[in-house]
């Protein structure tokens, strides 16, 4: 049975706003850019790291230390720029 328009239950929670709001996923340039930064780093810490006998701990460090560093990059890139710290 499928619920009436305007419910929370049935198969309305697949209207179009839901799936337009799926679709809409590559226009976020922050997404994207923290996604593709976040890539990136995480292969240059493999490829730095080949040939060394690390742990799976020592891996998943140095991955989320990418990952972070990736998250304040893209925040830094975006951050607002009215704060009041520059000099005009």
């Amino acid at each position: 049975m499928i619920a009436p328009k305007g419910t929370r239950t049935g198969y309305t929670s697949l209207d179009g706003d839901f799936l337009r709001s799926r679709l809409r996923f590559p226009l976020r340039p922050a997404v994207v850019a923290f996604l593709v930064l976040a890539a990136v780093l995480t292969a240059l810490v493999f490829v730095v790291s080949a040939g060394r006998a690390l742990g799976a701990a020592q891996y998943a460090g140095l991955v989320a230390v990418a990952v972070v560093t990736a998250a304040f990059a893209v925040g830094l890139m975006y951050a607002d720029s009215g704060s009041g710290d520059s000099g005009s």
